[in-house]
């Protein structure tokens, strides 16, 4: 089929550019016919990889036109023109923000000084569409990437650029301050999602000031995000960030942050399943506590170093670590401390001492501490504990039950690291029980879920599972078998975890 000059002849080959054009010029109609007209020139894909800079690229409207229709730069030129100066000046300094912005974001970011009508400010912007607005009861705001290019040239001409990123890095420290000091607590869920709806911002920030060397910040911003990244699922993003910001941490006078931040590291290379890089992390970071004299940061690393040996199978370490650390967190009166450590020290008489009544009570002081506190994720990290001690005992529907609160107590909160665990104790539960076929697809599923959300089940989780895994292969037949392990692979993480909560439904 052939084509008149101008028009796009959308074949599979074509077909992907195309979308993407349209995606990279957000929709607008004009940017879209602009761009059409080049089509003359180039070919879609051409067209794509020549449109870095969309503003000078796209003009050659049509001639009996106004001339602000004639180019895409023209069009948002007109509407910057019908705006007063001060709205010129906030126009050009929200460039800033990535991903969108709250009104407060605005006022800490664009108008330090207090000298803009803010409000008056952005509703003549939404009325001119160069901002949109979404939301009601806690409205964003956010503009389009072609105006977000225009008004970023507009801030660099004002000489504005330095000023603005390094007010909006402020404010998204102190937002990330904010919420760290609450992640443990009823609030969890709330400013979680609320780092999850900044995390551009936070990224934009985070990238500025490493960039500009400010290592004091790069430290402190990072250790804030850190537990977002790790319950969050953005271990590697974290992982690889917090490195680049700990190879910049050489002076002296930043050991207790770099000690920090060691801690929070090791434990999303643990949570990746790295455990050699985490054990030298985190022997780095306990060193450097102790070097430093700063017991407050000592009795994390501390707690974080007996979690890593447990996994690593070196039990005796584990244990000196978690009994030193939980001696500094009672006389400290660190009661979250208290909690995670009494968690661990079950997990390891669990799996290094095979002391199921141990393992139970240490949890189930845990579980009491942890609902004292309010960390509605970490009560689930321990349902799934005592699930494993009940399934050891041999009481399946006990623990069929404490993993099944466990897995929608985790997917409330949105931590999706430890499901594939949960889903494989729940896959030996329900071969104990003589449901081969299903604990089958819930192992597949598991297994293929820790490539999804990039966790790695501990080792003691995966030998748990080897022992029923052949016994299913030989009880159920070759073919069977395979059908029911392609069905669990196939699952989506969404379509795994209803499977999994099927059977308590």
């Amino acid at each position: 089929m052939s084509t008149e000059p101008g028009q796009v002849h959308l074949v599979d080959d074509n077909a992907p550019a195309v979308a993407e054009i349209c995606s990279r010029l957000d929709g607008l109609p004009l940017a879209i016919e602009l761009a059409a007209a080049r089509i003359k020139l180039f070919p879609p894909q051409a067209l794509l990889q020549r449109m870095s800079n969309r503003l000078t690229f796209l003009t050659g409207g049509a001639r009996d036109r106004p001339t602000r229709q004639q180019t895409l730069r023209g069009a948002i030129d007109w509407s910057y023109s019908l705006l007063t100066p001060a709205e010129q000046v906030l126009f050009a300094r929200l460039s800033i923000f990535a991903g969108g912005w709250t009104f407060e974001a605005a006022e800490a970011a664009c108008d330090g000084d207090g000298e803009l009508d803010l409000l008056e400010g952005m509703a003549s912007l939404v009325d001119g569409s160069l901002v949109r607005q979404e939301g009601e009861d806690e409205p964003r705001f956010s503009m389009l990437e072609t105006i977000q290019e225009y008004a970023g040239e507009k801030l660099e001409v004002r000489g504005e650029g330095e000023e603005i990123r390094a007010a909006h890095a402020r404010h998204f420290l102190d937002l990330a301050d904010e919420a760290n000091r609450h992640l443990h607590g009823p609030e969890q869920l709330r400013r979680l999602d609320q780092l999850e709806r900044d995390h551009d911002n936070l990224r934009a920030a985070l990238h500025w000031v490493i960039e500009r060397g400010d290592t004091e910040f790069a430290l402190r911003l990072a250790w804030s995000l850190s537990f977002f990244w790790y319950f969050r699922g953005h271990c590697r993003e974290g992982r690889a960030v917090g490195t680049a910001v700990l190879a910049l941490a050489t002076r002296p006078e930043l050991a207790s942050l770099r000690t920090k931040l060691l801690e929070r590291i090791g434990i999303l290379a643990l949570r990746q399943g790295d455990y050699p890089a985490a054990r030298a992390y985190l022997d780095d970071g306990v060193a450097l506590a102790r070097q430093v004299r700063d017991p407050s940061v000592l009795v994390g690393t501390l707690g974080a170093l007996g979690f890593a040996a447990r996994v690593q199978d070196d039990y005796a370490a584990a244990r000196s670590a978690l009994e030193e650390g939980l001696a500094l967190a009672r006389e400290q009166g660190n009661t979250p401390q208290v909690a995670n450590i009494f968690h661990h020290r079950g997990l390891l008489a669990l799996e290094g001492d095979q002391d199921l009544e141990a393992a139970w009570a240490l949890n189930e002081q845990s579980l009491a501490l942890y609902r004292q506190i309010g960390n509605r994720r970490m009560v689930g990290l321990v349902l799934g504990g005592m699930g494993r001690v009940a399934r050891g005992r041999g009481s399946l529907v006990e623990a069929r039950a404490l993993l099944l609160e466990s897995v929608i107590a985790l997917r409330e909160i949105g931590d999706l690291g430890p499901m594939p665990q949960m889903l494989y104790t729940l896959a030996g539960v329900d071969a104990d029980s003589g449901q081969l076929e299903r604990a089958v697809r819930l192992q597949a599923a598991a297994m293929e879920m820790e490539v999804i959300v990039g966790s790695s089940v501990w080792p003691a989780n995966r030998r748990e599972s080897d022992g029923w895994l052949g016994l299913a292969r030989a009880a159920v037949g070759e073919a069977r078998f395979a059908t029911a392990w392609a069905e669990g692979q196939a699952m989506t993480v969404e379509r795994a975890v209803a499977y999994a909560l099927e059977e308590g439904a």
